[in-house]
């Protein structure tokens, strides 16, 4: 309701909103995003980045082994600190 100055008091109506036939179903929401898919995609590409992770851990370690049993550095006046 609101009042206007020349004709008084009137009353506004919203517009009737035609109701939906069919049944909504359990999953269904009125969000913008499915959750549940945008959960499945995440763990998709956690799962990725992880195996990624993991195959650049492995290249590291090979790394690693490579120099530490490595001759072509010929023999050197220093000796490393750190043996393993």
């Amino acid at each position: 309701m609101y009042f206007d100055n020349q004709i008084g008091i009137i009353e506004v109506k919203p517009p009737q909103k035609k109701e939906e036939t069919k049944a909504p179903s359990p999953w269904h929401t009125n969000y913008k995003f499915d959750i549940l898919k945008v959960i499945e995609a995440r763990n998709a590409q956690e799962a990725i980045v992880g195996k990624l992770i993991e195959e650049f851990a492995e290249k590291i370690e090979d790394l690693f082994e490579y120099v530490r049993n490595s001759t072509e550095a010929g023999s050197s006046s220093r000796s490393s600190p750190v043996q393993r």
